[in-house]
């Protein structure tokens, strides 16, 4: 194995190869070379490397390479969005059975269960509840109308107000 030097106290900086400065392993440092390829073994330490003391090249980015790389980002996004939103029916209430709540309405006897009857097709049934907790009784179904406007059918054997609260 190698020799390892020891560690160097806070207040000493790096020690430079031999044959060179401090502030020339600053400067490659700040300039991000290493300091020990940026001197090939023999070589005059006077001299410095070929491409030392050019600029160097920034990447020039336009405004129209940032629209086209958002572009090529929202695209995609779009288009799944879009098929979503037509070929999926996104836009479509999800429609229920209320069969159970009702039946488990029916089943407790708390009050008269009566079926909606004289209803448009147009009208969908997309939520049923039924809570039969504390001494009371309640039946909530929500529907959907055919203009896409929301209703609710509340039956409840406590105070109408506390518990088909309007919304």
């Amino acid at each position: 194995m190698g020799y390892v030097e020891p560690a160097q106290p806070a207040e000493r900086g790096p020690v430079p190869p031999p044959g060179r400065t401090t502030a020339d392993t600053d400067t490659d440092l700040l300039a991000g070379s290493d300091p020990a390829a940026a001197a090939p073994a023999g070589a005059d330490p006077d001299v410095p490397p070929p491409g030392a003391g050019e600029p160097v090249a920034r990447s020039e980015r336009s405004p129209k390479d940032m629209a086209i790389s958002l572009l090529v980002l929202l695209v995609p996004i779009a288009l799944v969005f879009g098929f979503y939103r037509i070929f999926l029916g996104a836009d479509e209430p999800v429609v229920i059975d209320p069969a159970p709540a009702v039946a488990q309405a029916r089943s407790a006897g708390a009050f008269e269960v009566i079926d909606p009857t004289g209803v448009d097709d147009g009208w969908r049934p997309v939520t049923a509840n039924f809570n039969g907790a504390d001494g009371s009784a309640t039946l909530r179904v929500g529907y959907v109308s055919p203009r896409a406007r929301g209703c609710s059918s509340c039956r409840a054997t406590c105070r109408r107000r506390r518990c088909c609260p309007r919304s």
